[in-house]
């Protein structure tokens, strides 16, 4: 991928962190971000962009844009994996889109049921795939229900005042939260051929962990917009 300069849109793909155990470094710039093409550097570049009140409105309007989608990536563990293990590189499975599987009769990826399909199971939406639109008569219930539960400490542990003179820091830490999260989600995908019910079994364990994901990048999301809007 070539560089691009300072107004110009960066590639749209996820940050693809390789399978490391967890006791040794996952994100070892540069070979995780190079050229800054990943979330891990354009987050504090677009909360930049955002908060300068020189830019043009539709700089700033994308630059709110992008920010909002790659905090959610962030989040997303399997955005922050990739297998090389069992897949060859450069791009291994690609953070799951190579691994099938049935889920509750359904044919997918594993990289998809992170970026959806648990939530779907939980919440009882079943849309034909590939479906975008937030079902809000139902997310939304969801989302208060998930805000209710954060605590001032968690909110305070998550996002810190401060946090957007941080960010470069605070990425990294992000996205390695992830990656151990992936390796969670993958070590828990039993092998095929997969027993009766694994994906009862599965989606129990994994919905709590998504629901944290959410509330914590809803939490730093709107630390970042309050700190780069007042």
């Amino acid at each position: 991928m070539g560089r691009r300069g300072a107004g110009e849109r960066p590639d749209h793909r996820a940050l693809a962190l390789r399978r490391y155990p967890a006791a040794r470094a996952v994100l070892p710039a540069p070979r995780d971000c190079a050229g800054g093409n990943c979330v891990v550097a354009q987050i504090p570049r677009f909360a930049g962009v955002l908060a300068n009140r020189s830019g043009t409105p539709q700089q700033r309007l994308d630059a709110l844009k992008f920010l909002v989608h790659f905090v959610g990536d962030i989040h997303q563990p399997l955005h922050c994996e990739t297998d090389f293990t069992n897949f060859p590189p450069p791009e291994g499975d690609r953070g799951g889109n190579r691994i099938v599987v049935t889920y509750f009769g359904n044919r997918t990826n594993l990289h998809a049921l992170w970026d959806g399909g648990i939530i779907d199971e939980a919440l009882n939406i079943h849309a034909p795939p590939p479906h975008f639109d937030p079902v809000l008569s139902i997310t939304r219930p969801a989302a208060v229900t998930l805000n209710s539960v954060i605590t001032p400490a968690h909110a305070a542990a998550w996002a810190p005042d401060g946090l957007s003179a941080h960010l470069q820091i605070a990425t990294v830490q992000w996205a390695n939260e992830s990656h151990r999260l992936a390796q969670i989600a993958y070590n828990r995908l039993p092998p095929p051929p997969r027993p009766l019910k694994w994906d009862s079994a599965y989606q129990s364990a994994a919905w709590r962990m998504v629901q944290e994901q959410l509330e914590r990048a809803g939490i730093r999301l709107a630390r970042i917009l309050n700190e780069t809007l007042r």
